[in-house]
């Protein structure tokens, strides 16, 4: 039985990508999280974090790693997801993973995942951390279903608004387990 998922592609990303990346992620952004902000909030923190320029400095930074998730159907391989990863010295940081509306229950953040923690493991790394705004119900519970927990706390500037963000992190499983939804 195929599953939906068999129709995408995960590939690093290029400075090439980064208009494509730059218009997906912050559809993704205001998606998630414009119901619930200041569309002024909004609107300025867009402006400063997804501009093709951005995102294109975001790809070619030697401590980043960006996983895109492409349906191999449409013939532009238009952009399902993306993962954004930041390595550090011991550790590395899930700084965004963004799953389109239309493809969210299918597996496709499973699939991720079971890429990020082949590049931690490939990296070396027995630590993997992120942070999620405390707000942001639906990740909570997928990272805490896969083995995240809460180990502290930040603060988020979206525009003007200070948001609480919890830092969750985990130890990277280095035998291979599936993961589900």
């Amino acid at each position: 039985m195929a599953h939906l998922t068999d129709h995408i592609i995960l590939r690093s990303a290029t400075t090439d990508d980064a208009s494509a990346l730059s218009s997906f992620a912050a559809r993704c952004f205001q998606e998630t999280f414009g119901p619930d902000n200041k569309p002024s909030d909004m609107k300025a923190y867009l402006s400063n974090a997804f501009s093709p320029a951005i995102q294109a400095a975001e790809i070619a930074d030697d401590a980043a790693i960006v996983i895109l998730a492409l349906d191999d159907r449409a013939t532009t391989g238009q952009l399902a997801g993306y993962a954004h990863l930041v390595t550090h010295d011991t550790d590395i940081q899930l700084k965004r993973l963004y799953v389109d509306a239309s493809w969210q229950g299918c597996g496709l953040a499973t699939r991720f995942m079971d890429r990020i923690f082949e590049e931690c493991r490939w990296r070396g790394t027995d630590r993997l951390w992120l942070t999620v705004w405390t707000q942001n119900h639906r990740a909570i519970a997928f990272y805490e279903k896969i083995g995240f927990r809460v180990s502290g706390a930040e603060t988020f500037m979206l525009g003007e608004d200070a948001q609480t963000d919890h830092v969750m992190e985990m130890a990277v499983p280095q035998i291979v387990t599936r993961i589900s939804d």
